[in-house]
């Protein structure tokens, strides 16, 4: 039994961003229309170690169908240890038979996907005129969706808010991120002055409090929000939530691990007054943004559908490129 193994340096060689958002985009449409399985995250947390783990897995459909499994891990007190923070693996399965085909970093696969649906919920839901992305989080996720966003507006400026105590990390996101989207990155003095200023708002944060309140966005803004992956989880004001013009991955998902959740709890909203999952947007079966000054929220929990499309693009194009090593299992 032989597994194929592909490295995070392997993989980069084989993908290409601006398929990631591509593929990003089909996977929420084939989720929509029921080609791809999806059960609920296994969501495990460990406070002594200031860590939490999610399990996703997926099953796609088709003439080559597939099932992938990631664990995917947040250990927040890494980079004390000098580590980083986020950390994941994929396991390809063949679908027909149950066999393993991949081993696979999924650090890279989930941070470039993940990134990748702030492009396309910017694409989708943004004003036309957008220019001023505000970044709430200065780690890889935030600086993959400045990417993703700059790909599908002509951004002028990005304002990066994160705590004080990663005002280094701020400051070599700033350069870092200006340099490679030739553009002025410049530092908020506050979650306010990044969010009041900006036409796109994403947030990318471990907060379990809420960081963007209702009267820091300005009308016509959308907001992307990311880091709400798990129960407790929270980066918007619940009255912003239940006020937007509110699109979500899964409602299945983020009603227990994503913005929505809080509202919910709240009474604010019911599930009924979410407008639509993005995959009913992408296939045409619902409407987007419908004026200029409304705000709209993008509730993203990241969803294996994700996953599962990206995984199996890179192992085939492994294979027909004899990527990667291979390990006998038997």
């Amino acid at each position: 039994m032989k597994v194929r193994v592909l490295s995070a340096r392997t993989i980069a060689g084989l993908l290409d961003f601006g398929e990631a958002i591509d593929y990003v985009e089909r996977g929420y449409v084939a989720l929509f229309e029921g080609r791809v399985q999806t059960p609920p995250i296994q969501h495990l947390e460990n406070p002594d170690v200031h860590g939490e783990i999610d399990v996703k897995s997926a099953v796609m459909r088709g003439s080559t169908p597939y099932v992938t499994v990631k664990a995917a891990c947040g250990f927040y007190d890494n980079p004390a240890r000098g580590l980083p923070t986020g950390s994941a693996m994929v396991l390809l399965l063949d679908g027909s038979t149950g066999f393993p085909l991949a081993l696979m970093d999924g650090w890279l696969l989930t941070s470039w996907r993940t990134g990748a649906a702030a492009g396309v919920a910017t694409n989708l839901l943004a004003r036309a005129d957008a220019r001023i992305l505000g970044l709430v989080g200065c780690g890889e996720i935030a600086a993959m969706a400045a990417r993703a966003v700059a790909r599908v507006r002509p951004l002028e400026r990005v304002a990066v808010w994160a705590p004080p105590a990663d005002l280094d990390l701020c400051r070599r996101f700033a350069a870092t991120t200006g340099a490679d989207l030739g553009i002025e990155v410049v530092i908020a003095a506050s979650v306010a002055d990044a969010v009041h200023q900006a036409d796109v708002v994403v947030t990318a944060t471990p907060s379990r409090e809420a960081l963007v309140m209702l009267d820091m966005v300005r009308p016509g803004t959308h907001i992307t929000a990311i880091g709400a992956d798990g129960p407790g989880k929270q980066e918007l004001d619940a009255r912003l939530t239940a006020g937007s013009r509110l699109f979500v991955d899964m409602v299945s998902q983020c009603r227990v691990a994503g913005e929505l959740q809080h509202p919910l709890r709240e009474g604010l909203m019911t599930e009924a007054d979410v407008h639509a999952e993005i995959g009913a947007v992408l296939a045409g079966a619902a409407t987007g943004r419908e004026s200029a000054d409304e705000i709209t929220v993008f509730d993203s929990t990241g969803t294996a559908a994700q996953d599962i499309g990206l995984a199996a693009l890179a192992f085939e194009r492994a294979l027909k490129m004899d990527a990667g090593s291979e390990v006998d299992l038997a």
